[in-house]
């Protein structure tokens, strides 16, 4: 009972209220006692957390700097367009196009950093594409309409960001990069289009194939019904005048009320009708037959060549050539549209920037030092305190030794 007055006497004075000076005379010693205890292992602190910070800035400024350059492209693809080009850049084959390339011209430490890079899945570190302005984000809406308008959006410029070092390799890096974007992409969506006219071309074969016999036997029919209406004898009353007028709203429909005369006319009109019907048809399909067969070419000129560097130029002098040897008119006014079409691709794509600027990457050594200063510190104090307490611990069990000895 005494001792529990003794402590409300030292915790409050003496008309019953607490002592702030007391208090606050406790805080005072608390946090002396805790910069002693800084004090003391300061070493420790100092050592745990500055020479962590000037071992990773001096790192940080005998490492070679990294070098930045951006090529603008006159470019306005959807975001759906965007998404597939850097899956036709970041595809495997088309990669290993650039590193192959870049050890022919003796750039193979860039090769090898863009081989590590494909590992980590952080080959933007490298090479980065951006649009200008940036798409807008998706909203979470069930309507179809407001979700296309959305992805119908389009950008206005594209740019190529690379980074590489050192400084002098940094160009020719550039120069591969930006050739198998101008040269290579463009070849991946050729033979996705020639896939796309091959099977269209087919479908259009298919449907005269699976419409020949239908239109071979109204043909049949028709011949057989005129040889019949010939063969018809006439009476003498048919051959008698009448006042009668007959009104159709489709004669074809109802020729068998007219004139035995004009039943054999009408069935003439639809025989020749039927026969330019199947010629044309004939027609069609041999043209269809024979671009088929062209594009399939085309396709298989890509398809074979392009594991190797062949580029969209080397593919347009193919088809200059290739359309040297065409003798129908047809088929060679079609690869000329097609020719046509490959040099609009060739000149669309169109560089803004002729020579851009080269900049260092800033190292952003002061950012990277406070951060390894601050976490250091922090478990250098924690270890100090740490280590202060088991040497109180220490020293009190030394204590109780000695007066257990003594006694």
């Amino acid at each position: 009972m005494d001792d529990v007055k003794k402590e409300s006497q030292n915790s409050y004075g003496a008309g019953g209220q607490p002592d702030n000076q007391k208090i606050d005379f406790d805080g005072e010693r608390t946090l002396l006692h805790y910069l002693n205890i800084l004090w003391k292992w300061k070493r420790l602190i100092i050592l745990g957390s500055v020479l962590p910070a000037l071992v990773v800035g001096l790192i940080l400024l005998l490492l070679p700097s990294n070098y930045t350059v951006t090529f603008v492209y006159e470019e306005s693809p959807t975001e759906k367009d965007y998404n597939v080009l850097l899956g036709r850049f970041h595809n495997a084959e088309n990669l290993d196009k650039i590193t192959n390339k870049l050890r022919e011209s003796g750039l193979d430490e860039y090769a090898k950093k863009m081989i590590k890079a494909r590992r980590k899945r952080s080959l933007e570190k490298m090479v980065k594409f951006k649009v200008l302005p940036f798409y807008p984000k998706r909203l979470k809406t069930t309507d179809p309409t407001t979700s296309e308008r959305i992805g119908s959006l389009k950008a206005q410029l594209l740019h190529i960001v690379i980074v590489a070092r050192p400084e002098k390799d940094i160009r020719a890096i550039a120069a591969i990069i930006t050739n198998n974007f101008e040269s290579i992409i463009p070849l991946y969506s050729m033979k996705s289009e020639l896939d796309g006219a091959i099977r269209e071309h087919r479908t259009k074969m298919g449907t005269i194939e699976e419409n020949r016999f239908g239109l071979q036997l109204s043909l049949d029919r028709e011949k057989a019904t005129l040889a019949k209406l010939k063969n018809v004898k006439t009476n003498d009353f048919a051959k008698t005048e009448s006042n009668i007028i007959l009104q159709f709203n489709n004669v074809g429909d109802s020729s068998e009320y007219l004139p035995l005369t004009y039943q054999i006319q009408a069935v003439e009109s639809r025989i020749i009708n039927l026969e330019e019907t199947i010629r044309e048809n004939q027609s069609k399909y041999d043209y269809y037959r024979n671009v088929l067969s062209l594009n399939e070419m085309l396709f298989d000129e890509i398809e074979d060549k392009m594991s190797s560097y062949y580029t969209i130029g080397q593919f347009h002098s193919f088809l200059t050539n290739l359309l040297e040897g065409y003798k129908g008119q047809e088929v060679a006014d079609y690869l000329k549209s097609y020719i046509k079409k490959v040099e609009n691709t060739m000149s669309s794509i169109t560089l803004i920037t002729e020579n851009p600027e080269v900049y260092q990457v800033p190292k952003v050594m002061l950012r990277t030092s406070a951060i390894v200063f601050v976490i250091p510190l922090m478990i250098s104090i924690f270890a100090a305190v740490l280590l202060e307490g088991i040497q109180r611990i220490q020293a009190q069990t030394s204590e109780k030794r000695r007066s257990l000895i003594d006694k």
